[in-house]
């Protein structure tokens, strides 16, 4: 009978992630939940001390985070990789293999992970496994959803059938030469609670913050009546609205729905931004619609329109600006919430001290919580200590993503300063009808270069 090859790419449920975590953290794993590659990455990094020595597999999941890049460009630990790959492996290669094998931390992923929670590693030359197994001081896995499977056996199939086809065309497409499974390690649980942290990755967010069958009643909820915006705003224009009334409104609006926003608590979930998000749909709109009105409005009575050469001038360098100061502003809005979650973190663990009553009280409930579930008082006490760290860091990344929402909304307050100082227009939409009807342009409206 032909059997069906199961989905090796298809996301994990949130339900069945909670539920991986929890049996993970049985096994003596600290387990976090994050909600993208951004935020994996950010967690990451933030469990790497300055001038540490720092280890990694080359693993797509790394990749596609950005987390193999971003240590390959750190200059504020050792990335091993970068140093080795300077050294030559044919006079050098004791010394790289002796390097590899014991770093402060390991970064690594996990070609499979069953629903019990065993972590299943396969390899080549086996140059990771020692180093994920024992050698690291530190271990982190950062896993995606897909790869969660029922039992070792689907785990082994994994390998087979999705891991291996993909590693061996890679391989031979970059360099040349086919891989091979010569090592498979499997982690069962960790022996030394503390040792490794792992990463959870839905990879189901194919629109951030929804999962896939949210994603409908998102687009509804907030696209749809974005169209008849569109065409009231366009309306309006035509008759003679001031485009810097509409990039107001819109700025205005969008200010507002950040402010709402500002409220968010690490409880909220999809639902929660509904509203909001129809509000920021809005705003966005209606204050693009203004902006770009504004801007052609400038072209039209500058001159900037009237010949071919010019066109494209005024179109390079606004589409310049456009994509420049979009790129600038998400860079800056990353550096800037990572910034502020170190903040919250340093500020937060001033108030989380061991010797504090309040402190060691809240231990001793988690690990009495957790003691039935654990291999002794000690091990309790140590995913007791996970689970508040963890707490704390949910906490300061939530805090920080409060201070991103104000800094969006005093941004939108001084934009509408500025807009506030532009010049009016010396014509709007409606009159370019009796504009483009007239035998000749309006003196006023050309230029010098178009009198000669």
């Amino acid at each position: 009978m032909e059997t069906t090859k199961p989905d090796y790419s298809a996301p994990a449920s949130a339900d069945e992630l909670e539920a991986l975590a929890r049996r993970l953290r049985e096994r003596n794993f600290e387990v976090v939940i994050v909600q993208d590659g951004e935020e994996a990455k950010a967690e990451v990094l933030r469990r790497i001390p300055d001038g540490a020595t720092v280890n990694s597999g080359k693993s797509k999941t790394l990749e596609d985070a950005g987390l193999f890049t971003a240590m390959m460009e750190s200059e504020r630990f050792d990335f091993v990789r970068k140093r080795t790959s300077k050294m030559d492996r044919t006079t050098q290669g004791d010394e790289i293999r002796r390097i590899w094998a014991s770093p402060d931390v390991m970064v690594n992923s996990a070609h499979a992970v069953t629903e019990a929670g065993q972590i299943v590693i396969t390899s080549a030359s086996g140059s990771q496994i020692g180093p994920v197994a024992s050698g690291a001081g530190k271990l982190i896995l950062v896993i995606g959803s897909q790869k969660i499977v029922p039992d070792l056996d689907a785990a082994f199939r994994r390998i087979k059938e999705q891991v291996f086809p993909y590693e061996d065309a890679r391989l031979r497409e970059t360099m040349g030469v086919p891989t091979r499974i010569t090592r498979t390690l499997i982690l069962d649980e960790d022996y030394r609670p503390g040792r490794t942290t792992i990463i959870l990755v839905p990879q189901s967010l194919a629109i951030h913050g929804f999962e896939a069958d949210q994603i409908g009643p998102a687009v509804i909820w907030s696209a749809v009546p974005l169209l008849l915006i569109t065409f009231i705003a366009g309306l309006l224009m035509i008759r003679n609205l001031d485009p810097r009334l509409l990039l107001a409104a819109g700025l205005a609006c969008t200010a507002f729905a950040v402010c709402l926003n500002a409220d968010l608590t690490a409880a909220w979930s999809a639902a929660n931004y509904y509203r909001t998000e129809l509000l920021t749909g809005v705003g966005q709109s209606v204050a693009l619609i203004g902006l770009v009105g504004c801007i052609i409005l400038q072209g039209v009575f500058s001159g900037g329109l009237m010949k071919p050469q010019w066109i494209l001038t005024f179109s390079a360098y606004f589409h310049t600006i456009r994509l420049f100061g979009g790129t600038t502003g998400a860079v800056y809005m990353g550096h800037f919430l990572a910034d502020r979650e170190k903040l919250h973190s340093n500020l937060l663990g001033l108030h989380v001290q061991s010797g504090s009553w309040i402190t060691d009280a809240n231990i001793r409930e988690l690990a009495a919580g957790v003691y039935a579930k654990s291999s002794g008082m000690a091990a309790a006490t140590g995913r007791a200590v996970g689970i508040m760290s963890g707490r704390l860091r949910l906490q300061a990344y939530t805090l920080s993503i409060i201070d991103g929402f104000y800094l969006v909304a005093w941004t939108c307050v001084i934009a509408l300063l500025l807009v506030a100082l532009l010049r009016k227009s010396p014509l709007y939409y409606g009159d370019l009808s009796a504009f483009q009807q007239a035998p000749a342009a309006p003196k006023a409206l050309v230029p010098q270069e178009a009198k000669s």
